[in-house]
């Protein structure tokens, strides 16, 4: 089903939730993404119903009014074509019932889109710099951007649009001024200051940024040239402000769905949408929004996301709309950053959040010479130590850096550079000690301590801005934190990827600042993607702008100058080349291929080359692998985390033809026959990958098809239910108590307001279904997940399996029905996504059903169940299914 329906009350659950202490992982409460009794509501323009003179707003007030729902009007939408409906407030028991009036099409409820996290690494001011007369612009020399700007294409006449955190349009690089004559034409803003994504939105025509995210944003697409010798990618375009967050907190999908809508009708030739959540599933409702705008012929862009080290099938929500562009990110071939110089001229990489406020040179001072000590500037100074005007560097240990920066405050220094005692960087606080600080890398530091001792004249000075330090480790790399794919539908869900880690841009209040993640990789395909508009007006289409940024990418490898390249469920078709795909001299479509799982194997395609010049060409084809991925280890519930198990594991294509002519202006198909790889261990839930590459003769041509296919079942080899005890020391599914215990046995609960169960569980996989009815206590059928407790091994998937009775127990009533949901995850940094808890009563009083009515007092058992993937809803066999212990209800 395309255009998904909520059919019962999630958003009631999470309302009544707030009264339940959530079990805690690692100090960090889970939250629900759903605002309480708030819904979208889709209705038809009722052209269907021959009523195209019948406003649909005033059809669905009368409907509502006759079946005795009162409601709230939060927003209207008015898109014809694109979507009609309304926001509503009104009682999450209703939802079932508004699904079925005359006229409308779909109920999603309102959820929450956590603010987008960067990662900021530097914020500098505007200092004097001279301006180069070309671009040399790492992120632009990586990606071919500086071949264009150099001959003048700059993206003049293209209107971008941002949905995002506003843009601060003061900022000289991004004009100064917004409306008319700007560079940021137009815009609005449909939230306020002081929206959190949970409080009334305050609507405003002016959409400035007070995050400083949209800025950002703004800047890596069109920046005018500054100070600071960078560019955007589109600098000659223009753009809009579509603000959808407020100075802090989320941003409801309302006003996303709303600022999508707005963008387009005001002509928007790109959309970027530097946001979203975990989801895999094209049926979002963000997502149809978006996949309809595409379709109507507009690109929108969106940034993958940043949950990499959540493991495969990852993906964020609006990216997985059809035909968006979904973009990951590339690290940057430099680290753009606050730097020193030493007087022998060796620079220092410093990781803090501002430079180092000062423009004198300074000697330098040892706190120890020992490079091993842990417990250095932890004690007082003797009272003969003045390290007066100098920079002094002390080794990271067992103390606080409040503790070392006050001893050496205490003796006299104002700056010091702390160096790690360990691999990577952290981030310095010394709380309100006034001193400035920076830190350095346990290799950098310990050099520095041997040089000052070799040479104790050794001084060292802070330049203004920033140093561009060489990264050869990953620079060009996909990055670690861009999320995986694929949708769960197995179709790409990374399109290809751009330039997004530690990224130079426009900052609030005149600065600068550089960070990194998918955000930043998004609005640099949003910039190519106006350049290639503006060359081919007439070839503009979003599917066809689509394949040829992805078919011309270049592949990256999984190291620097390595030769295995990497999983295409994380770069798709690997880093953008916009040189090439804006001047096309040959157009090789489709843009990828979707394989699909074994059971629904599509191994037969057809890739189309056209011949764009003037003149015959020949080329050959050929098949180049990429590694597998490994969803699972194997047996396991949980899917690999952290870092995904990459392995040889090549697909074989016999093609109709690996050599052909194709005569000017013509085009000739040619028949791909795909063979999966064979050896790889269908539990793990292999994906494999890899690219079709078309070569002309000359070699002056070289364009790459990504493709991608899952040497397993998704229905039969990919678990839904973490069955595990990994994540709360306890085997899950599971009642908990509002005490916080979980529930082992038989239970009695008064539904008091501080006796009420919820439902505790995981999800390992997306699951399109998930729905908890009341069955009689004594019910005989046999769930799919066995309960076992004491299981230390969490690979036990195959141990309690056993194959569900398919005579279904009479239901006596829905708890809750849930569609289209995303798996949970282990990742630290994305603990909202660790498991789901949900109450088991629509009321805090009384034990209700979904509908509203109350349950009688008696005993039941839970029955939870999951929809397998690629599951069908009607047939039992397709659910995992697992039953509680005995309830007992006994109101007060």
């Amino acid at each position: 089903m395309l255009f998904p329906s909520l059919v019962v009350a999630l958003s009631c659950l999470a309302s009544v939730s707030a009264e339940y202490r959530s079990p805690k992982k690692d100090g960090v409460i889970v939250t629900p993404r759903t605002v309480p009794h708030s819904w979208i509501v889709e209705l038809s323009d009722l052209s269907s119903y021959g009523k195209r003179s019948v406003d649909p707003h005033e059809h669905f007030a009368t409907h509502m009014k006759r079946a005795s729902i009162p409601y709230t009007l939060a927003k209207k939408f008015d898109s014809m074509g694109l979507f009609v409906g309304a926001s509503i407030k009104v009682d999450d028991a209703n939802a079932a019932t508004i699904l079925a009036l005359p006229s409308v099409i779909g109920v999603y409820p309102v959820t929450l889109v956590d603010r987008p996290t960067t990662k900021a690494d530097l914020t500098v001011g505007v200092d004097s710099f001279a301006v180069n007369p070309t671009d040399t612009y790492s992120t632009h020399a990586m990606t071919g951007v500086d071949r264009l700007h150099n001959q003048g294409i700059l993206g003049a006449g293209r209107f971008i649009a941002v949905v995002d955190s506003g843009i601060d349009f003061t900022h000289e690089a991004l004009g100064g001024c917004f409306g008319a004559g700007c560079k940021v034409t137009k815009g609005y803003d449909f939230v306020g200051d002081n929206y959190d994504g949970t409080n009334t939105a305050v609507e405003s025509a002016i959409p400035q940024d007070c995050d400083g995210h949209g800025t950002a944003v703004a800047g890596i697409i069109g920046a005018n040239a500054n100070a600071l010798n960078f560019t955007g990618v589109a600098p000659a375009a223009t753009l809009g402000s579509y603000r959808v967050f407020g100075c802090t907190g989320t941003a409801a999908n309302e006003q996303i769905i709303a600022a999508m809508l707005l963008a387009q009708s005001d002509g928007a030739d790109v959309i970027n949408l530097s946001l979203g959540f975990a989801a895999g599933w094209s049926e979002d409702v963000v997502a149809v929004v978006a996949s309809r705008i595409v379709a109507a012929g507009t690109v929108i862009v969106a940034a993958a996301g940043n949950g990499g080290a959540a493991g495969m099938y990852y993906a964020d929500s609006p990216s997985t709309g059809l035909g968006v562009i979904s973009v990951g990110s590339v690290d940057n071939i430099v680290s753009p950053g606050s730097g020193a110089i030493l007087s022998d001229g060796t620079t220092i990489h410093l990781y803090a959040t501002s430079a180092i406020n000062t423009t004198a040179t300074f000697s330098l001072a040892l706190s120890t010479t020992d490079t091993t000590s842990a417990t250095d500037a932890c004690s007082p100074y003797p009272d003969t130590t003045d390290f007066t005007g100098k920079v002094v560097l002390v080794r990271r240990g067992t103390c606080s850096f409040s503790i070392k920066a006050q001893n050496v405050l205490d003796a006299g220094g104002e700056i010091i550079l702390f160096y790690n005692d360990r691999a990577g960087t952290a981030t310095v606080n010394s709380g309100t000690v006034p001193v400035q600080q920076a830190l350095i890398t346990q290799t950098e530091g310990e050099a520095l301590v041997a040089d000052v001792i070799a040479n104790p004249a050794l001084t060292i000075s802070f330049p203004a801005g920033y140093i561009n330090f060489p990264n050869p480790t990953t620079g060009g790399l996909t990055s670690a934190i861009s999320s995986y794919g694929p949708k769960w539908d197995n179709n790409l869900s990374v399109s290809l990827t751009a330039p997004g880690g530690s990224i130079l841009s426009t900052g609030i209040g005149n600065t600068y600042v550089v960070n990194s993640g998918t955000s930043e990789a998004s609005p640099f395909i949003a910039g190519v993607a106006a350049l290639f508009i503006s060359q081919n007006p007439d070839l503009s289409s979003p599917a066809f702008v689509h394949s040829m940024l992805v078919s011309t990418a270049r592949p990256a490898a999984t190291v620097v100058n390595g030769t295995s390249l990497h999983t295409v469920a994380q770069q798709g078709g690997g880093l953008v080349d916009a040189y090439n795909a804006v001047l096309f001299p040959s157009v090789v479509s489709p843009g990828s291929f979707a394989l699909n799982d074994t059971d629904h194997a599509s191994l037969v395609q057809t890739l189309t080359i056209m011949n764009a010049g003037s003149s015959e060409k020949s080329y050959r084809l050929a098949n180049v692998p990429a590694l597998a991925a490994l969803t699972f280890s194997t047996f396991g519930d949980i899917p690999n985390e952290d870092e995904v198990p990459l392995v040889e594991g090549a697909a074989t294509i016999a093609f109709s033809s690996t050599f052909v002519a194709v005569p000017a202006g013509s085009s000739v198909d040619v028949i791909l026959t795909f063979v999966p790889p064979t050896g790889l261990d269908a539990s793990n839930v292999p994906v494999y990958s890899g690219f079709v590459s078309v070569e002309s003769a000359d070699q002056s041509e070289v364009y790459s098809v990504p493709y991608l296919g899952v040497a397993a079942s998704m229905k039969n080899d990919f678990p839904i239910l973490d069955t595990s005890n990994e994540y709360f020391g306890v085997v899950t599914p599971a009642l908990l108590t509002y005490a916080e215990d979980f529930v082992d046995g038989p239970v009695t609960f008064t539904f008091t307001a501080t006796d009420q169960p919820s439902l505790i569980y995981r999800l390992s996989g997306g699951s399109a279904k998930v729905i908890a009815t009341l069955v009689a206590s004594d019910t005989t059928f046999t769930p799919s997940i066995l309960k076992k407790r004491n299981l230390k091994d969490h690979n036990r998937r195959r141990m309690i399996k056993k194959r569900a009775d398919p005579a279904l127990p009479a239901s006596l009533g829905t708890l809750f029905e849930i569609t289209y949901n995303y798996r949970s995850v282990f990742a630290s940094d994305d603990v909202q996504n660790g498991y789901y808890q949900l109450p088991l009563s629509t009321s805090a009083s009384t034990f209700a059903f979904a509908d509203g009515t109350t349950v009688p007092n008696g005993d039941y058992k839970v029955l939870l169940r999951t929809l397998k993937l690629f599951g069908d809803e009607t047939v039992s066999e397709d659910y995992e299914s697992w039953l509680s212990p005995v309830v007992t209800v006994n109101h007060a």
